[in-house]
């Protein structure tokens, strides 16, 4: 007999676009600062906390490119999944991701 996930039982259907939006600011924010994404986030419907640990106090004009950054990978409506992976799976994943850019370009003027 097959073993069944145990699933979380944290209610992450209670507000799906703000559970989605958590995920992309944590991507925003490591791209960004080269941080680690944040491990104490609570988000609710009428209010949230993301904590990050920064080497520096973000300036106006990175918390403009955050939000702006944000906003833009909001308008792409882009399609969204959940699936379960083998462990194998998200090793080789999670070696992909490695790959990727810490940090885009950005020019602060």
């Amino acid at each position: 007999m097959p073993l069944q996930p145990v699933l979380n039982p944290h209610n992450k259907e209670e507000h799906k676009p703000s559970h989605t939006a958590e995920h992309l600011l944590n991507q925003v924010m490591v791209r960004m600062f080269g941080c680690e994404r944040s491990r104490n986030a609570h988000i609710e419907r009428k209010k949230s906390k993301i904590n990050y640990t920064l080497d520096h106090e973000p300036t106006p004009q990175q918390i403009e490119d955050i939000e702006r950054q944000m906003n833009q990978l909001i308008a792409q409506d882009l399609p969204m999944s959940m699936s379960l992976a083998k462990a194998y799976q998200m090793v080789s994943l999670w070696t992909s991701c490695l790959r990727m850019p810490a940090r885009p370009s950005v020019s602060y003027e």
